[in-house]
């Protein structure tokens, strides 16, 4: 859309996006997390709107649960992409990055440190693919969630002994996958924002307003828009399901 319409879309491309990833329907806000790199990068003529996307994420932090966790599946999203742009995991996985997920890894939420785990779980499947060390941070954030109250938190990371050990033949849940209802009728629910099945259990079995970003509410349907900038999400991010929270 910015080649057939030029620069002057790109800050409501900017603003569209940072409402997508409140808006108050769930499927509004995979579509929006699936295509967070994509529409950096078609901003990336305009650094000064680069920064207000970066910032209206990184103000998903100190919001609600619910955004707490989009925050982390946007952390993902941004992984992956550098990783299917031909980056090292070491590389993709920045200082900064590393740091806010150390944070969230200790959150009073369970379903947030659900959001922390799938993301710390592909960032170790791409340090196994590629044979690199685990950083000292991610190797301590790794043995804090691999210890969590919480089963559906640890089904997604790895037996910190087999990785940390130096052994490479590690499997993991598929990242990318629906989660399935446990009971007949119910919906299927989305990949960043619900608990995986507990028949995947491994070996190491044990989610206000947007402020301060420059963006004003507008008076259109979110879901129309997001929908027609966006279209259907692609490579690790398909398959999810809308729904409400």
């Amino acid at each position: 859309m910015p080649e057939l319409l030029g620069d002057e879309i790109l800050p409501i491309l900017g603003a569209l996006e940072a409402l997508a990833l409140v808006d108050l329907e769930q499927g509004v806000r995979d579509i929006a997390i699936a295509f967070l790199p994509k529409i950096l990068g078609q901003l990336s003529p305009q650094p000064h709107l680069v920064d207000d996307l970066n910032r209206a994420v990184s103000q998903l932090l100190s919001s609600t649960f619910r955004r707490r966790m989009t925050f982390a599946s946007c952390q993902r999203s941004t992984f992956l992409a550098s990783i299917d742009a031909g980056q090292k995991p070491s590389v993709a996985l920045t200082d900064e990055m590393l740091r806010m997920i150390f944070d969230l890894s200790q959150d009073s939420v369970a379903d947030v440190r659900i959001s922390v785990a799938r993301f710390v779980g592909s960032v170790c499947d791409e340090f196994v693919r590629e044979s690199e060390p685990i950083p000292s941070l991610l190797a301590e954030i790794i043995q804090r969630l691999s210890q969590d109250s919480s089963l559906s938190v640890k089904i997604y990371i790895p037996d910190p002994a087999t990785l940390l050990g130096g052994q490479q033949s590690v499997t993991f849940p598929s990242f990318g996958d629906v989660v399935e209802p446990l009971t007949p009728g119910q919906p299927s629910r989305s990949r960043h924002f619900s608990k995986p099945p507990l028949s995947r259990l491994n070996s190491s079995a044990s989610i206000t307003d947007l402020t301060g970003s420059g963006v004003q509410p507008m008076e259109l349907d979110t879901n129309v828009v997001v929908d027609r900038l966006y279209g259907g999400a692609d490579s690790h991010n398909n398959g999810g399901e809308t729904g409400h929270t």
